[in-house]
């Protein structure tokens, strides 16, 4: 958990280990509500050409079942289900 710029900065350097920003899931926290969505947001330029990598979106929903709805076995099994598949 960190300021939005050092997130950024971070997320840049953790897409190369992941091989693109379009595997990473991002989370936005504050102290009553949460918003949880693929880093690299809704990809508007690619919409309707059957581009689009659901990954991080499924991540970003594992995210939200690990931190706003305790329940991180349910993140856990959404890593594994998406690690099976690729």
């Amino acid at each position: 958990v960190m300021s939005n710029m050092f997130g950024d900065i971070l997320s840049d350097a953790a897409a190369n280990l992941a091989g693109s920003l379009g595997m990473l899931p991002s989370a936005s926290l504050g102290e009553r509500h949460a918003l949880y969505e693929p880093c690299h947001g809704s990809a508007p330029d690619i919409a309707g050409q059957d581009r689009a990598n659901p990954v991080a979106s499924i991540l970003s929903v594992g995210m939200l079942c690990r931190y706003s709805l305790e329940r991180p076995e349910l993140d856990e099994a959404i890593h594994r289900a998406v690690e099976a598949t690729l």
